[in-house]
Order: structure tokens, then C-alpha cells, then sequence
């Protein structure tokens, strides 16, 4: 145990020490980054609380401060906050494995292709940008409340009323912040808290009904001046394209590999569906806006997701569960699904690679990401 917390607190620091190098290339000038772009983000509804946050900031603190803020504190608060939310089901290599993951995505290269390519990539400027978290206000300052939001929100083993209330301020809060957040927001809200309060038999099923009932008036009272004075953005028009590799990895890949450790494993339906079920929860909202979006409903560039929640937090969280029950040992079983011969060789091969390899695997993987994340940088200073 006193290994995988020493991995975790060095991990951390070989990524604060990559932030430090961004923010000394950007701050110095070395490399051109525009914080009050909103190109790279564009929105819907707008997010006038992040536009107050920005506005507040440049207006009010010196360059040096924002770019601590922007590429130092906020990433690096967003990495601590997501190891935290991950280690809650798996081992700490893994969810400092995810969280890096999470906060490495860049313009023009990413993971998948720097791992195929990897000794073969081409010095050429073009490879050159920063992490898309460095966006400010969106979604470096959105993601982290969103995160913050989503911390507490799970921490309270028993929340009354009051305390509800108070919770769905702050979910209604973040529609000014980023409003496609508040979508994934909103919806995991209403699928946590309900069976949270009933199951824990804090109040019977007909008051829980009506709890529900009022926070939902409370959340649509609060958001209803923002969506009666929003417009949505002329700069943006509809599109729903998006690469099928995207939805297969993001939602299928997920989905099938909890389906084939579900038939392999003897583990409870119940506790799939309801220990993880505000998983589930962000999955059905994302099937549901691609859904919407492919038939004409939703006027949104369904591309845009990219640069939300769902790239930073909510795609990689899906993974959880099957990281989670992967590791389980390989029982012996003589009858059911699990018992057939496939399934017990599978089981016991992915046992014996998990518990074998898993800190091997898992320290290539990181450093990897951390090369991968040094990548943009090596070429800044050597382009050739």
C-alpha cells in the first residue's frame, strides 16, 4: 500500500512539474496562447457566470496570476480532485493513470495515434499546442466545479432536505457556468439522490416522490432565466456529425466489456446496475443527446462534446466499473455461464494479467502519457 501511494504522490508531481514547464514557455512567451478566445469553445447558452469569472480575472489580476490560475492551479486541482473521484473503486495507479488521461488531450495529436506512431512522429509544428484545459473560462474553470459539484454531492453518506436543496442550487448554478455540463449535471442529480434518500430509508416512497417533484420546480425556477434570455450562439449551426470510433470507444466499448465480465464472472446484476448506476445515468444522457441531435431535435454540433465534461471526466468514468470488477479473483464455479470452459479460461487469464501485471502495466501506461504530454513541449524547443 505504501508503494502505490508513493507511485500516486510522484505521478502527481511529474505532472505539476509539466505545468510548471507550459507555464513557464507561455508566461515567458515562448509559446502563444490566447486566454480570452472563445473559439475553441463555443456555446449555446451563454455561460455568463464563466464570462464574469474571465472578465473578473483579466481585468483584475496581472498576466503572472492568470497564467498560474489558467495553467497551473486550475489543471492541476482538476487532476487532484479526479484521482480522488476514481480511487473511490480502483487502486490509485489506475485512477492517477485515468485522471492523466482525462486532462491529455491536445489540438492536433492524440493518444491513440502518439501510441501507433511513437517512433515515428514528425517534429512539425503543426503538432505544437497546448492542452485544450487551458481554455479559460471553459473548460478549465467549468470542469473544476463540475467536479467540485460532483465531490460533494457523493460524500454525504445521509443528506436531508435542507441539505438537497442546497445541492440542487449549486447543480441549477452550473447552466451559467456551462450549460452541457448542467445537462450531465442535472440528470445524475435526479438518478443519485432519490434512491440515495429511499434506500437509506430517510424518508418513505410517497415523500421521496414529492422531494423530487420540488427539487426539479427549484431547478427549472432557477434556470429559466438563463433559457428565457439565451440565444444560441449565430457563430454555431447544427451538426451531428461525429467519428463512430467515438461513440464505439466512448459507449459501446464500455458497455460490451461490463456485458462479457457480467457472463464470465458471477457478479450480481443489482449491484452492477444500482452500485454504478449514475454511470449508467451519464451513459443514457449521452446516448440520448447523440439520439435527439442525429434525428434534427437538438441543434447541437455534437463535435462540441469534445471540449466538455464528457472529454474531461464523464468518458473515461464509464471504465470504471469494468477496471473495478476486472480485478475480482477467478472462482470456481460448476454451473451458470460463468462455468462454461471459455469462460472460465478467460477469467482466470484476465486474473492472472490483472493481478500480475497490473503495476507494470499500469507505470508503462503513465509514463507513456507523461512522455505524450512532454511531446508538444520537446518540439517547441526543437522543431527539428
Amino acid at each position: 500500500m505504501m508503494h502505490k501511494i508513493k507511485s500516486h504522490y510522484i505521478i502527481a508531481a511529474a505532472y505539476f512539474l509539466i505545468l510548471c514547464i507550459w507555464f513557464y514557455v507561455i508566461n515567458e512567451d515562448h509559446f502563444t496562447f490566447d486566454f480570452q478566445s472563445t473559439s475553441t469553445n463555443p456555446f449555446y447558452f451563454k455561460p455568463s457566470a464563466s464570462i464574469w469569472f474571465q472578465n473578473f480575472v483579466l481585468q483584475h489580476f496581472n498576466k503572472f496570476f492568470t497564467h498560474l490560475l489558467c495553467i497551473a492551479v486550475i489543471p492541476f486541482s482538476i487532476y487532484l480532485l479526479l484521482v480522488t473521484i476514481y480511487s473511490r473503486y480502483i487502486s490509485p495507479l489506475w485512477a492517477s493513470f485515468i485522471a492523466l488521461l482525462s486532462l491529455s488531450v491536445y489540438e492536433n495529436l492524440s493518444f491513440h495515434a502518439y501510441l501507433l506512431n511513437i517512433f515515428n512522429l514528425p517534429a512539425v509544428d503543426r503538432f505544437i499546442s497546448a492542452p485544450l484545459i487551458f481554455d479559460f473560462p471553459l473548460p478549465g474553470s467549468s470542469t473544476l466545479y463540475f467536479l467540485v459539484a460532483y465531490y460533494f454531492l457523493t460524500t454525504y453518506k445521509k443528506i436531508r432536505l435542507p441539505l438537497i436543496t442546497l445541492f440542487s442550487l449549486v447543480v441549477a448554478a452550473d447552466f451559467y457556468i456551462n450549460a452541457i455540463d448542467a445537462l450531465f449535471l442535472v440528470a445524475f442529480w435526479f438518478i443519485y439522490f432519490p434512491y440515495k434518500i429511499y434506500r437509506e430509508k430517510l424518508y418513505p416512497l410517497s415523500k421521496v416522490v414529492l422531494i423530487t417533484m420540488l427539487q426539479m420546480l427549484i431547478i427549472f425556477a432557477c434556470i429559466l432565466p438563463g433559457l428565457s434570455a439565451g440565444k444560441i450562439n449565430p457563430d454555431l449551426s447544427p451538426m451531428d456529425t461525429l467519428p463512430l470510433y467515438s461513440i464505439s470507444f466512448n459507449l459501446l466499448l464500455p458497455a460490451a466489456l461490463m456485458a462479457l465480465l457480467y457472463v464470465i464472472q458471477r457478479i450480481d446484476l443489482y449491484e452492477i446496475l444500482f452500485k454504478f448506476r449514475h454511470i449508467y445515468a451519464l451513459m443514457l444522457v449521452e446516448g440520448c443527446v447523440i439520439l435527439l441531435t442525429k434525428t434534427g431535435i437538438l441543434p447541437i454540433d455534437l463535435l462540441v462534446l469534445r471540449s466538455r465534461i464528457l472529454q474531461f471526466f464523464i468518458h473515461l468514468f464509464y471504465f470504471v466499473p469494468v477496471l473495478y470488477y476486472v480485478g475480482r479473483p477467478a472462482y470456481h464455479y460448476s454451473r451458470g455461464s460463468e462455468a462454461k470452459s471459455f469462460a472460465a479460461a478467460l477469467r482466470e487469464n484476465i486474473y492472472l494479467l490483472y493481478s500480475r501485471q497490473e503495476k507494470n502495466i499500469s507505470i508503462t501506461l503513465i509514463f507513456l502519457l507523461l512522455i505524450y504530454n512532454l511531446f508538444p513541449l520537446l518540439m517547441l524547443f526543437n522543431p527539428k
